[in-house]
């Protein structure tokens, strides 16, 4: 069989070095790479993976106000202490370096120096109560309607005739197991010539019959201004 190319004005295979091209078929794995497509392919994808992972994101909106040079207490899992914070739609939306966070900042955006004042997230309760104890019958530590007589008995007993007895203003019916503020009647029981005042945390005063009647306040007691008496016949 002739070895010379058609075409080729009859030069040899042998003589150009190269074998004939051939046309693959559809799906064939390339001869031209030695089967090595195969190999370098992993290679290819994470090419292009890092190339997507490199592509810069959609840009973050400016933050509304930045707070810099700051104490930041995150009270994150560590606890842990950050310079600066930036503010977005009234939510907290970035903390970190002062550095960091001016980067944040748009032509819009407050900045506001705290010259290493203290940040620290919103608390839910605006007050506080004493930790127990305090002037008067100690009811902190009362867990029963019956807790709280017993205290107020133990007060009559050494008292004078006359003497008012109040409480301490440490304690909730909620720590009660009834739930509920003590009657005027329940406090007769004990106290029937003192009369007795419990302060409940400051915004209400409980009075048996005795307090009621020094004071002379009765079902027609006009409203004084920031009060109102309940239900004083109960």
């Amino acid at each position: 069989m002739s070895n010379k190319a058609p075409g080729r004005r009859g030069r040899p295979w042998s003589a150009r070095g190269r074998p004939p091209t051939r046309l693959r078929r559809f799906g064939e794995p390339s001869r031209s790479l030695g089967g090595g497509w195969s190999k370098l392919r992993p290679y290819a994808i994470v090419a292009v993976l890092a190339v997507l992972a490199i592509r810069p994101a959609a840009q973050t909106p400016p933050a509304d106000t930045i707070l810099v040079n700051a104490h930041v207490i995150t009270v994150d899992a560590r606890f842990s202490i950050a310079e600066a914070v930036a503010i977005s739609g009234g939510k907290f939306s970035a903390v970190g370096t002062t550095a960091a966070i001016r980067r944040l900042a748009g032509p819009k955006t407050t900045t506001i120096d705290l010259h290493g004042q203290t940040v620290i997230p919103g608390l839910a309760d605006g007050h506080l109560h004493d930790a127990g104890g305090g002037p008067g019958v100690d009811l902190s530590r009362a867990r029963s309607l019956a807790d709280i007589l017993a205290a107020v008995a133990a007060r009559v007993a050494h008292s004078r005739p006359g003497d008012v007895i109040v409480s301490n203003s440490d304690w909730h019916e909620a720590q009660l197991k009834e739930h509920r503020l003590p009657y005027r009647a329940d406090l007769d029981a004990v106290s029937p010539a003192n009369p007795v005042v419990l302060v409940r945390g400051g915004h209400e005063y409980i009075l048996n019959s005795a307090a009621l009647r020094k004071w002379n306040i009765t079902k027609d007691t006009p409203q004084q201004p920031g009060g109102l008496p309940h239900e004083p016949g109960r």
